[in-house]
């Protein structure tokens, strides 16, 4: 294989992995907005 397959496939494997970690990471941030656990809202988002 080659390098530049391989390293197409490592970037990759971290873009995927980053991108749901902070996908999860804004939907617990929301969660907690909503209920008010923590100061922070997003107020197109977090409305009543």
């Amino acid at each position: 294989m080659e390098k530049r397959g391989q390293l197409l496939q490592i970037e990759f494997h971290y873009f995927i992995v980053g991108f749901l970690l902070g996908l999860v990471l804004a939907l617990v941030l929301v969660a907690l907005g909503t209920r008010h656990v923590i100061p922070f809202q997003v107020p197109f988002v977090c409305t009543p």
